[in-house]
């Protein structure tokens, strides 16, 4: 009898746990967020301001912060709806339903002000719990999102039966989307006898630029697919350089990952990754219905000749698929002659630098193979004109080591973003570890070197000085800077050729020796120039002499020239009692 009792008493706990949330059994059920408690335009992780209400809707008492309630657009530029990507979409942002600038949706505000970005903070909304247990009818979510920003986060939809343990990222989407409303949706079928809470969970992103807005969430009946494969993700597993020179090409190998969606499980379920001269087939196989699996390539991929590389995925199943719109994805790359870089934006609206004072900003590579590094690229996002920049090129083990070499200083230009500048010295590298380096040399002045949020790579990024240097992720930026290494041929031959006025003279008479070029010079013997070190010299002879110059053109590269000197042998004869000197050759 106890033993009863006590599961009676854990059984009405639970229920009066689940029935203190509201309870929908009428479908379809849609919240299109048009009756808040209040607008706002506090950021999210601001935990002494609470967020809007709704009716059976509840903001996480767990998280690190509230959803907001907000129309006709959020006040950052770059990001929310309506906004462009230097302007706001205030005055002009609409919700998805009704779609007007006096609707609303709920979005989580990255700043506000002079506040700090709310950087991985999670922030999530609970909705009512949804009985699917008496209908017998199939179940599907549907919403849209706006995920417009630079340095946008990630949105997730998570669900749980009853009061049980949270299922995640049943639906996610990761980064930056688009820059109008998506309509997406998630298949509940696999829920049908069930009761279920629905979790918005939002993850915000770095800066400003990662206002993630919601709205138009439906619940409706549907007729699910008996076979419906979904190529839920794919990857370039390990991939540091989306750009990277073919002499530093390694290989490549690919993950994928499959969801049945279907009532039925679906079988020899293969994804093919196909690209000109490769193929590699991940085999998943058997996948229950609503079941997940993953898989990488055994296949590695390797380039022979530079390019943009397109990687097509597709998948396969032995049943008949009605749709078959999402079993496929592409992925690429570019293998280049001379260029390496962590990513491959044609530009960015992020700019890092430093308000207080002067730093480097940089960031790691890795060579497979020795190699010539000619040049450093960089992007300046909002250029401060006049202000003067240089690069650096560092050794690395294990974190910035000592200066190889680097560039001269230049000024920025307002109408110039991209600029490369050559090393003041080529750098002829064996294979390893470099650290490249753009540094601020005008105090107070942010540079504002570009940076993306994609292809981060732990330990990669530092700011600081020889002196001293923290890791960007250390202080919350997961970023990658807009820095690339160029490589390539580098001619060291050089030339000079000497010259002289006289080439031949008599003993003690005086000529001019010239080089044509070089930075510095040295001729010899030494002994017979009056000034051995200059470009051109004065010089005088006894004896027929080879002079040889040597120019040094800096860089440890040289060249040598050599001229023959002939000076005029001396005789002597008596005529009529006079001594006279006759000069042979």
């Amino acid at each position: 009898m106890r033993k009863n009792l006590s599961f009676i008493l854990i059984a009405f706990f639970l229920l009066a746990s689940l029935y203190s949330y509201a309870q929908v059994t009428t479908y379809p059920y849609t919240e299109d967020f048009e009756s808040p408690s209040l607008h706002q335009t506090d950021k999210s992780c601001d935990l002494t301001v609470t967020g809007a209400s709704f009716a059976g809707w509840i903001q996480d008492p767990n998280d690190d912060g509230d959803w907001r309630a907000d129309s006709s657009g959020t006040g950052s530029p770059g990001t929310g709806p309506g906004a462009g990507r230097a302007t706001t979409g205030v005055g002009v942002g609409t919700d998805a339903n009704p779609g007007t600038t006096s609707g609303t949706y709920i979005y989580t505000e990255a700043t506000f002000g002079t506040g700090t970005a709310c950087n991985g903070s999670n922030i999530n909304i609970l909705s009512p719990y949804f009985d699917f247990s008496a209908s017998g009818e199939y179940y599907q979510l549907r919403f849209n999102y706006h995920m417009l920003g630079t340095s946008m986060g990630n949105l997730f939809v998570d669900i749980r039966i009853g009061t049980g343990s949270w299922s995640n990222n049943i639906w996610s989407q990761l980064g930056e989307k688009d820059s109008a409303w998506v309509l997406d949706s998630v298949n509940l079928a696999n829920y049908n006898s069930d009761s279920i809470q629905i979790r918005i969970r939002a993850v915000m992103g770095q800066d400003f630029t990662s206002d993630i807005a919601f709205d138009n969430f439906v619940v409706d009946t549907f007729s699910p697919k008996l076979a419906d494969a979904i190529l839920l993700e794919t990857s370039i597993l390990d991939l540091e350089y989306p750009l990277i020179p073919l002499v530093q090409f390694d290989s490549l190998e690919f993950s994928a990952k499959v969801k049945n969606e279907g009532l039925n499980e679906i079988t020899s379920t293969n994804v093919v990754i196909t690209t000109a001269g490769y193929s590699s087939t991940i085999n998943l196989d058997t996948i229950a219905p609503f079941g997940i699996d993953s898989g990488t390539t055994s296949v590695k991929y390797r380039a022979t000749t530079a390019g943009l590389k397109e990687f097509a995925f597709n998948t396969t199943v032995n049943e008949t698929e009605l749709d078959i719109t999402n079993n496929v994805d592409t992925l690429s790359i570019t293998v280049t002659d001379t260029v390496m870089g962590r990513e491959d934006l044609v530009s960015t609206t992020l700019g890092i630098g430093s308000n207080n004072g002067v730093l480097e900003l940089g960031q790691r590579f890795e060579l497979n193979n020795a190699d010539t590094i000619t040049s450093i690229t960089f992007y300046i996002t909002n250029p401060p004109v006049g202000d003067s920049v240089k690069a650096h090129l560092y050794t690395y083990a294990n974190g910035p080591g000592s200066r190889i070499v680097s560039t001269s200083a230049i000024a920025l230009s307002a109408t110039q973003n991209w600029y490369t500048l050559p090393l003041e010295c080529i750098a002829d590298v064996s294979a390893g570890e470099y650290f490249a380096t753009i540094e601020q040399m005008t105090s107070m002045s942010n540079m504002s070197l570009g940076y993306t949020n994609d292809y981060f790579t732990d330990s990669s990024s530092y700011f600081g000085s020889p002196a001293g240097w923290t890791l960007l992720e250390s202080v919350g930026f997961f970023t990658t800077q807009l820095v690339r290494l160029n490589f390539g041929h580098y001619d060291t031959y050089r030339e000079v050729n000497a010259s002289t006025t006289k080439d031949t003279i008599c003993p003690g008479e005086l000529l001019t020796l010239q080089a044509d070029q070089g930075e510095s010079f040295s001729w010899s013997p030494a002994a017979g120039a009056f000034s051995p070190l200059t470009q051109t010299t004065l010089a005088t002879y006894n004896t027929t002499t080879t002079v040889k110059v040597i120019a040094d053109f800096g860089c440890g590269l040289t060249a040598t020239d050599s001229l023959i000197i002939f000076v005029k042998k001396s005789g002597q004869r008596k005529n009529l009692g006079i001594r006279q000197i006759i000069w042979l050759v």
